[in-house]
């Protein structure tokens, strides 16, 4: 609770943004136009103040790995999620949300406190999985959501801040 959730908010915020920023280098122009850095700033901090980067951070992972490391064909991404800039940029999305003037409050709103809904179509007849945890327990079968959640942005921030963990290795 309390500190220890504004410690972890915070350090999974700042290895969101550093893999936003990664993935808009390879997705726009460098330098960065204004609109797009603005967009991409504005979005974090939104994601940031709602205590969700930690999710954004898992549904990545697990679109990327399922994409990536498993060869399970993802949809582009659909409904409103397509929207946000930085999920296109984290590879959830494959919609730029700039090009066709896509609305990212329609995703995530303040006004509106709840969790993000991002609709992800899996082809699960190239590799037969029952859900995007069973997806996880491929990946990680020794660890329970908690514990490969902890462990993940302990880990990740480590290696952002070039301090060590504690967490075994996946």
């Amino acid at each position: 609770g309390g500190i220890d959730k504004l410690y972890r908010i915070k350090f999974e915020a700042d290895y969101l943004a550093k893999l936003a920023y990664e993935g808009a280098a390879k997705l726009y122009p460098m330098p960065l136009t204004k609109e797009v850095d603005d967009r991409i700033r504005f979005e974090l901090h939104i994601m940031k103040t709602m205590g969700f980067p930690g999710y954004f951070l898992i549904v990545q992972d697990f679109i990327n790995s399922a994409r990536d490391e498993l060869g399970v064909m993802v949809g582009p991404g659909r409904g409103s999620a397509a929207g946000s800039v930085v999920a296109y940029c984290l590879g959830i999305t494959k919609i730029d949300p700039i090009k066709y003037d896509l609305l990212f409050e329609r995703f995530l709103n303040p006004d509106r406190i709840s969790l993000p809904d991002i609709d992800t179509d899996l082809d699960t007849k190239t590799v037969p999985i029952s859900s995007p945890m069973a997806l996880w327990q491929q990946k990680t079968p020794s660890k329970t959501w908690r514990e490969w959640k902890n462990c993940h942005w302990k880990r990740q921030t480590g290696y952002a801040n070039s301090f060590p963990t504690n967490c075994p290795t996946d």
